[in-house]
């Protein structure tokens, strides 16, 4: 029988529950493991807010997210610089990442399209920094209709610099 301490019992007890309220800590090379498992419940209409400090690996997770979905996103960064990468699988756009960090106003976001990217296209949807535009983030909230909407918090774990606490929402 093995024995191991009672905060690795949680640990790996919390791994098995991350669903929706729950949270654990978790190594960015566990992150990709998963991602694979929450990646299987996404589809088309949700939207996945993903908030955290600079770092934290927002980015990471959302290529891990559109790597267990099929899209390569190996090459791509960020999209702090470009807002919004779409990506496709067979020739159909499946997926886009938004990065809310450059904009600077709520007008922004509907000048450059990017508020029609949540309520109007058949895309998974993955956002970072959301949090910035309460208005528009609320507007999500209340009228998320038909649309999936979640939160995944990553935050730093103190005294680990290579582990996250990494927490999941369903909202709406």
């Amino acid at each position: 029988m093995s024995r191991s301490s009672p905060k690795k019992r949680a640990r790996a007890s919390s791994k098995k529950t991350a669903e929706n309220g729950s949270f654990l800590e978790i190594s960015e090379p566990e992150i990709a493991a998963w991602a694979a498992g929450f990646a299987r419940g996404l589809g088309p209409r949700h939207r996945v807010l993903l908030e955290g400090p600079l770092g934290a690996g927002k980015s990471t997770l959302a290529r891990a997210l559109l790597a267990a979905l099929g899209v390569d996103a190996s090459h791509a960064g960020s999209p702090t610089f470009g807002i919004v990468h779409e990506y496709e699988v067979g020739g159909r756009t499946v997926a886009a990442h938004a990065d809310f960090y450059r904009m600077r106003s709520e007008d922004e976001l509907i000048e450059t399209g990017l508020e029609s990217l949540f309520w109007e296209r058949d895309v998974l949807v993955l956002a970072e920094w959301v949090s910035l535009f309460p208005e528009f983030e609320a507007s999500l909230e209340r009228g998320a209709g038909d649309r999936v909407l979640w939160r995944i918090q990553l935050e730093f774990v103190d005294g680990d610099p290579a582990r996250r606490k990494l927490s999941v929402r369903k909202l709406g």
